[in-house]
C-alpha cells in the first residue's frame, strides 16, 4: 500500500441477517434443550415416553401389570363404597328432616350469686374513740416563787463607829486634858515655892528668886514636854483603838451582810429547788399522760389492725365464694357444651360415615417426571457479528493513521530540501 493509498473501511453489517441468524440459533437450542431436559422413563411401576410431532411434544405413561392389576383393583373397591354410601343417603334424608334434640343436654346453667358471702363492711364504730391529750390532771405550772426569800442584804454601817480621828484636836484633846489636871499641881508648887522664898528673905526681882523661878519654869516645862509626849502617844493609842473599833464594828457589819446573803441565797436555792420539784412534777405529769395518750392510740391502731383484718378475710372469703360459683359456672357451662357436642357428632355421624365412605379410598397412581424445560445459552452470534465489525474497523483506522503520519514525514522533508535550495 503506497503513500496517499488509505485502506478501505469494511462494509457494515446487516443488522437483520444478525438477528435472523440468532433467532434461527435460538430455535435450535429450545430444541435440544426440551429433548435433554424431558427423557424417557423406565420404573418398576410403569413407564413414560416422550415423542415429537413437528415441536409438540406427546407424553405416554404405561403401567406395569402388576400396577395395572392394583389400579383397577381400587376402582372396584371405590365403586363398591359408593354404592355403600348411596345406599346411606336415605339415613340422610331422615336425620336432616328431624330437629336437633336439645331434650338431652342439661339447662344453661344460671350463675347463683346467693351463696357468696355479703360484702364486708368496714365498721369504725368497733374503733375506740380517738385519744384527746388531757392536761387537766396536769398540776398547774410552777412560778419561780421569790416571795418567801429575804430581803436582799443591805449593809449597815450605821453602828460602825465614825472614823478614828487623827489629828490636831485628839491631840489637844490628850493635852489640855493633862495640863487641866496638873495645873492646880503647879498653881501651889509655885506658891509654896514663892512662899518659900519670901519667908527665906528672898524677893522677887533678886537672882536667887530669879534662879528658883526658872527652876519651877524648867520643871513646868519638863511636865509640859511630858505632857505633849503622853499627849501624842495617847493620841497614837486611842487613832489606833479607833481604827480598830471601826474595823471591829466592818467586820460585823460584814459578817451580818454575809448572813443575810447566805440566809437568801438558801431561800434562792430552797425556792429553786421546790420550782425544780415542781416543774419535775409537772414533767412527770406531762409523761404519765403522754404515756395515757399513746397508750390510747396504739389501742386505737390495734383496733383499726383488726378490723382491716376482719375486713380483709371478709374479702377473701367472697372471694372464694365467688371463685367456687364461677367454677361451678364454668362447669356447668361446659358440661352444656360437651352435652350439645354429643348430640351434634351423633346426629352428624351418618354423614361423616357417608364421607369416609365416599372420600375413604383415594386411587394412588404412579408418578413420573413431569414435563420440563431447561434453558441454555444461545451462540451470542449477534455479538460476534458486531466484535467482527469493530474488530476491521480498528484495523482500517490504524491503516489510515500509519499512511497519514508517512504522508506528513514526506512533505516535510520535501520542505526543507527546498529551502537549501
Amino acid at each position: 500500500m503506497g503513500i496517499g493509498n488509505s485502506a478501505p473501511a469494511p462494509q457494515p453489517q446487516s443488522f437483520q441477517e444478525s438477528a435472523a441468524a440468532q433467532g434461527a440459533a435460538n430455535e435450535a437450542t429450545a430444541r435440544v434443550s426440551s429433548k435433554l431436559s424431558n427423557p424417557n422413563v423406565y420404573t418398576p411401576y410403569g413407564s413414560q415416553t416422550v415423542s415429537y410431532k413437528g415441536d409438540i411434544p406427546t407424553i405416554n405413561q404405561t403401567l406395569s401389570p402388576e400396577s395395572q392389576d392394583l389400579y383397577e383393583q381400587e376402582l372396584r373397591i371405590n365403586k363398591s363404597l359408593g354404592a355403600t354410601a348411596e345406599r346411606g343417603l336415605g339415613t340422610i334424608d331422615q336425620m336432616l328432616g328431624t330437629p336437633f334434640d336439645m331434650a338431652q343436654v342439661r339447662d344453661k346453667p344460671q350463675y347463683d350469686d346467693t351463696q357468696i358471702q355479703a360484702r364486708s363492711q368496714y365498721d369504725p364504730t368497733q374503733l375506740r374513740a380517738k385519744e384527746q391529750f388531757d392536761d387537766s390532771n396536769m398540776r398547774e405550772r410552777t412560778s419561780f416563787d421569790t416571795s418567801q426569800l429575804r430581803d436582799k442584804a443591805q449593809f449597815d454601817e450605821s453602828n460602825i463607829r465614825d472614823r478614828a480621828v487623827s489629828g490636831q484636836q485628839a491631840w489637844d484633846n490628850a493635852y489640855n486634858a493633862q495640863m487641866q489636871r496638873n495645873q492646880p499641881f503647879q498653881d501651889r508648887a509655885r506658891d509654896r515655892l514663892t512662899n518659900k522664898l519670901s519667908n527665906q528673905g528672898i524677893y522677887s526681882g533678886s537672882e536667887a528668886f530669879t534662879e528658883a523661878m526658872r527652876d519651877q519654869a524648867r520643871q513646868e516645862n519638863d511636865f509640859n514636854l511630858g505632857a505633849q509626849n503622853n499627849a501624842t502617844a495617847q493620841q497614837q493609842a486611842q487613832f489606833a483603838m479607833d481604827m480598830q473599833g471601826r474595823q471591829s464594828d466592818q467586820q460585823e457589819a460584814q459578817q451580818a451582810f454575809a448572813r443575810d446573803t447566805q440566809g437568801r441565797g438558801q431561800d434562792f436555792l430552797e425556792a429553786q429547788n421546790q420550782y425544780g420539784m415542781n416543774f419535775q412534777d409537772r414533767q412527770n405529769d406531762f409523761l404519765e399522760q403522754q404515756a395515757q395518750y399513746e397508750r390510747g392510740i396504739q389501742g386505737r391502731l390495734q383496733d383499726l389492725q383488726e378490723q382491716q383484718a376482719a375486713f380483709g378475710m371478709g374479702l377473701q372469703g367472697r372471694s372464694q365464694d365467688f371463685g367456687e360459683q364461677q367454677a361451678r359456672f364454668g362447669m356447668d357451662t361446659q358440661g352444656r357444651q360437651d352435652d350439645i357436642t354429643q348430640e351434634a357428632y351423633l346426629r352428624n355421624l351418618p354423614m361423616n360415615e357417608l364421607n369416609a365412605l365416599r372420600m375413604g379410598n383415594q386411587i394412588q397412581n404412579p408418578q413420573f417426571q413431569g414435563f420440563q424445560g431447561q434453558q441454555v445459552a444461545p451462540p451470542p452470534i449477534m455479538q460476534g457479528a458486531n466484535a467482527q465489525y469493530n474488530a476491521a474497523l480498528d484495523r482500517s483506522n490504524i491503516s489510515n493513521a500509519s499512511d497519514n503520519s508517512m504522508l506528513q514525514g514526506g512533505v516535510g522533508l520535501a520542505s526543507a530540501g527546498m529551502m537549501m535550495f
